[in-house]
C-alpha cells in the first residue's frame, strides 16, 4: 500500500496536482513508518520534499529533505546519501550556508567514493579469483590424473595435496585483499591533508581580504565625516545658530550611524536610505534652495532584510553632489533608485551635474593633483569583494549628454547579487 500511495502521487507530481501529490506521499509515509522499512522512506520523503520546492515552499524542502537523508543513513543506502546529500548541498550553498554545505558535499562524496570503490574492487577481485582458480584447477586435474595413473589407492595423499592448494589459494586472496585495503586509506590520508591545506590557504585570503576591507573603510570614514562637518562649519561661521545647532543635531544622528556601519560588513537596504537621507539633508544646506533630491525602492519585498557592503553607496552619492551638482547653474537633481530583480539588486545614482569630464576639467584647474579617494577606494574594494563571491559586482557609468552633445549629468548603475 505504502508503494502505491507513492506512485499515485508521482503521477499527481507529473500532472502538476501538487496539492494531491503531498496528500498521497504523507499516506506513504504513515505505512511505510508503521512497518519501518527505511530504504523506501528515505526515496518517498526526498520525493515529497520535491514537491515542496516546486510550490516554492523552501522550509518543507529542508526539512523533508534531511529526514530523507538521515533514513538512507540508517538504511545504509549509499546511492540515496549520495544524491540526497548532493541536494541539500546545493540547497545550502545557494543559502550560502557553507558549512552545512561542506557537511553534505563530503557526506555524498563519501557514498560516491564508496560505491565506485567497492565496485571496482569486487570486479578485480572476481577477475583475478576466477584466473587463479581456473589456473590452479587446471593444476589440480593434472596432479589428480597423474596420481590416479601413479596410484588408485593413495587417496589421503591426493586430499592433503587438495587442502594445500586451497590454503595457498586463501592466503593470497587474503594477502591481496589487506594489501588493496592499506592503499586505498593511505590515499585518503593523503586527499584529507590536501583538502585541509586547501582551506587553509582559502581562510587565509579571505581573512587578509577582510582585513583590507576594513582599511579602506576606515580611511573611507574620517574622509565622509570632513565633507560633511564643512557644511555645519559654514553656519558656525556665518554666525547662524539655529542653523548651526539644527545641523550639528542631524550630523551627529549621522555620526553614530557611520560608526555603527564601520563594525559592519553588509548592512540592509532601510539601514543605507536613512543614513544617505541624513547625508544629503545636511549637503541640501549648500545650495540655496535649489537641490532636489529622491530616494526610491521598486519589488523589494523586504528593506530590512536585503543586504548591501557597509558604506557602499555613500562615496558616488558624494561624487555627484561634490562634482556634479555643487557648479551647476539652475535646478540640481539627484535620483537614486533601488530595485530587485532574478536574484539581483539594481542600484542608479543619477544626477542632472556638469558631466564627469567637466567636473575633471575644473578639479584639473583647482589642483592639479587632485584625485578622487573615494572612487579609487572603490573600485578597489569591490575588487575586493568580488574574490569573496560567486558572482561579481558590477560598476557602469554613464555620460548623459543632450542632442547638441553637452553634458547633461552622470549615471552610476550598480548590479549587486544577492
Amino acid at each position: 500500500m505504502g508503494t502505491v500511495y507513492n506512485h499515485i502521487a508521482s503521477i499527481n507530481y507529473k500532472k502538476k496536482e501538487y496539492s494531491k501529490a503531498i496528500e498521497n506521499y504523507k499516506k506513504a509515509i504513515r505505512i511505510l513508518t508503521m512497518n519501518n522499512n527505511e530504504l523506501q522512506l528515505s526515496v518517498v520523503y526526498s520525493n515529497t520534499a520535491n514537491v515542496y520546492e516546486k510550490i516554492g515552499n523552501n522550509k518543507k524542502f529542508e526539512e523533508y529533505q534531511i529526514k530523507a537523508f538521515q533514513y538512507a543513513e540508517s538504511a545504509y543506502n549509499l546511492k540515496g546519501l549520495q544524491d540526497i546529500g548532493e541536494i541539500l548541498y546545493q540547497f545550502y550553498k545557494n543559502k550560502k550556508e557553507y558549512n552545512k554545505a561542506l557537511t553534505y558535499y563530503e557526506k555524498s562524496n563519501q557514498a560516491k567514493d564508496t560505491i565506485e570503490k567497492s565496485d571496482n574492487k569486487n570486479a578485480i577481485l572476481k577477475a583475478e579469483f576466477k584466473f587463479d582458480n581456473e589456473k590452479k584447477l587446471t593444476q589440480i586435474k593434472a596432479l589428480i590424473q597423474e596420481k590416479n595413473i601413479a596410484t588408485l589407492n593413495n587417496q589421503q595423499q591426493r586430499n592433503f595435496i587438495l587442502v594445500l592448494i586451497f590454503l595457498f589459494v586463501s592466503i593470497l586472496a587474503t594477502s591481496y585483499v589487506l594489501f588493496k585495503r592499506f592503499k586505498i586509506k593511505k590515499q585518503n590520508e593523503y586527499l584529507k591533508n590536501k583538502l585541509q591545506e586547501a582551506e587553509k590557504i582559502i581562510i587565509a585570503e579571505k581573512k587578509a581580504a577582510q582585513s583590507e576591507l576594513k582599511a579602506f573603510k576606515s580611511q573611507m570614514n574620517p574622509h565622509f565625516f570632513y565633507n560633511a562637518l564643512n557644511t555645519v562649519q559654514s553656519y558656525i561661521l556665518s554666525n547662524d545658530k539655529k542653523l548651526a545647532i539644527k545641523y550639528l543635531s542631524k550630523f551627529s544622528i549621522l555620526t553614530r550611524s557611520i560608526l555603527e556601519m564601520t563594525e559592519k560588513e553588509y548592512i540592509s537596504v532601510n539601514e543605507e536610505i536613512k543614513t544617505l537621507e541624513l547625508y544629503l539633508d545636511i549637503e541640501k544646506a549648500r545650495f540655496n534652495d535649489d537641490f532636489e533630491f529622491n530616494i526610491r525602492t521598486n519589488n523589494i519585498n523586504d528593506l530590512d532584510q536585503t543586504k548591501i557592503p557597509a558604506m557602499f553607496l555613500q562615496p558616488y552619492v558624494e561624487n555627484a553632489v561634490k562634482h556634479g551638482l555643487l557648479h551647476k547653474e539652475g535646478t540640481k537633481k539627484l535620483d537614486i533608485d533601488f530595485s530587485y530583480q532574478n536574484d539581483t539588486l539594481f542600484i542608479t545614482v543619477d544626477d542632472n551635474g556638469i558631466g564627469r569630464e567637466k567636473s575633471n576639467e575644473l578639479n584639473s584647474i583647482k589642483n592639479r593633483n587632485h584625485k578622487s579617494f573615494a572612487t579609487d577606494a572603490m573600485e578597489h574594494r569591490i575588487d575586493i569583494l568580488n574574490k569573496t563571491r560567486t558572482k561579481p559586482m558590477k560598476i557602469n557609468y554613464i555620460d548623459k549628454k543632450n542632442n547638441k552633445d553637452s553634458a547633461t549629468g552622470t549615471a552610476v548603475l550598480i548590479e549587486i547579487p544577492l
